[in-house]
């Protein structure tokens, strides 16, 4: 998986400026301002780009962009 690909999609859905980048690949979510929403936007993109399902059991575990990449990688 490539990590400037996912932090490019996570960019896009957050819509933020500057953008996150791969020093914040291992920070919680919650600490970098991303809601629940967010979550929400940022997985239905993960799943359509990268042709994955994540199940709602899974995406409850998701608490970092790392965590989001193992889940997809695994």
């Amino acid at each position: 998986m490539d990590k400037q690909k996912l932090l490019a999609l996570v960019n896009e859905r957050l819509n933020r400026q500057p953008g996150l980048t791969e020093a914040d690949y291992e920070t919680s979510l919650n600490d970098l301002g991303v809601d629940s929403l967010d979550r929400m936007l940022i997985l239905v993109a993960v799943q359509e780009t990268f042709g994955v399902s994540i199940p709602d059991e899974k995406a409850s575990q998701i608490t970092s962009l790392q965590s989001l990449e193992d889940l997809i990688t695994a």
